[in-house]
């Protein structure tokens, strides 16, 4: 009987022994990045949270006061307002997706008009 519950618990550990010697560099604890990877600034952690949400919304309010009117602007600022709506009503979620399209709009918009056809004009 001992020899059957040996055998067993083998037949669970081998398994994972065995996973972590092919897990590679991250098994052995190797850290070392490449240059690249330095480059790329650090994520920022971020919750689903009324403070992100109001930190959105003042980032929004900020972007949108020094900006021309624009169908991207116009729409930018529906889904701001939308956004903080939501969040306002305990919709964290879907309101911090709002206000993030919102940001998106307004740097994508930004992009187009600092791309090379905007410096090419005199």
């Amino acid at each position: 009987m001992k020899g059957i519950l040996r055998s067993r618990r083998w037949l669970l550990v081998a398994p994972i022994a065995l996973w972590g010697a092919a897990g590679g560099d991250s098994a052995r604890g190797d850290t070392a990045r490449s240059p690249e990877a330095e480059e790329v600034p650090p994520m920022r952690v971020t919750s689903d949270s009324e403070e992100y949400c109001e930190t959105l919304w003042h980032q929004l309010r900020t972007q949108l006061r020094a900006r021309q009117h624009s169908p991207a602007t116009e729409q930018a600022k529906d889904l701001a307002r939308e956004g903080w709506r939501m969040c306002g009503e305990g919709h964290l979620r879907p309101g911090i997706l709002r206000l993030r399209r919102a940001l998106q709009l307004i740097r994508d918009e930004d992009r187009q008009l600092d791309g090379p056809a905007a410096k090419e004009k005199p």
